[in-house]
């Protein structure tokens, strides 16, 4: 969709400039990084299945897993220490951590002091539909009943969308459980969710779901102080190649769950 496009490239135009501004000045991070051999990643274990502690206390997930292959690709290890959410740009700022790895997404009001990495996971708004429905499209729907959870972003924007296009049907449920629940019986045509909520739910019912689009971009970013542009242009480095080679897609669905998309048919 445009608006998403447009997301990107706002985000992506950020980056860049954020790359040109912290290149002015002396940066010696990822030396520091490789002399000590370790990357530090803070993170808050209150999210999962992105960070999460089991009741022996050990950080799992897949923000730990990532950590650890990104540490792998540069050529050292991982660290992992757990800070309470609202002290981790605290940590980072002190350089108590090298890198956030909390599932965050780019606060702008933050970007004076912190530089945001390309997207490792969209945790965005997805048109979801059954596997035997004709392709959807969001900006072209009619005569269709959209399944939304109850005062969220996906009941605004549904509720936009009725108002401009023809027979639209909006039916908002308590949870993004029952939202789905009503396109597996057929009750509704489409949903309007989060894929995280989408690849959880395929992966705890075994119910085959389809993504036709993606209807809002909510990328989640590692994070590094502004300055460290030679680290952080190694983990984008890293992160394009994950998702080059499917790693990203393959720790998505151990984590999370499996996404079956249009083009895969079914």
């Amino acid at each position: 969709m445009s608006r998403l496009r447009s997301i990107i490239n706002y985000l992506i135009a950020g980056m860049l400039l954020t790359s040109l501004l912290g290149s002015c000045s002396s940066d010696r991070s990822l030396q520091d990084i490789r002399s000590r051999k370790e990357i530090k990643f803070g993170l808050d274990p209150s999210f999962p299945p992105f960070e999460m502690l089991t009741p022996e206390g050990e950080l799992i997930g897949f923000d730990i897993e990532l950590g650890q292959m990104i540490a792998g690709r540069i050529g050292v290890d991982a660290s992992f220490h757990v800070i309470g959410f609202d002290g981790l740009y605290d940590a980072l700022e002190l350089g108590q951590v090298d890198l956030l790895l909390s599932a965050l997404v780019v606060e702008p009001s933050r970007m004076d002091q912190a530089a945001y990495g390309i997207g490792y996971y969209d945790a965005g708004l997805a048109l979801v539909s059954g596997l035997s429905s004709d392709k959807l499209e969001w900006d072209r729907l009619k005569n269709t009943c959209v399944a939304v959870e109850y005062a969220t972003e996906a009941e605004v924007l549904a509720r936009r969308l009725q108002r401009r296009s023809e027979g639209i049907t909006v039916v908002a449920h308590t949870t993004p459980e029952q939202a789905l629940n009503t396109v597996v019986s057929l009750e509704c045509d489409t949903a309007l969710i989060d894929t995280v909520s989408l690849r959880s739910l395929s992966k705890e019912s075994g119910v085959e779901l389809r993504m036709e689009e993606m209807v809002t971009a909510e990328p989640f970013s590692i994070v590094a102080r502004r300055n460290d542009q030679a680290l952080l242009t190694a983990v984008n480095s890293a992160l394009v190649a994950m998702r080059e080679d499917g790693a990203l897609e393959r720790l998505a669905t151990e984590w999370i769950g499996p996404l079956k998309t249009h083009s895969q048919g079914g």
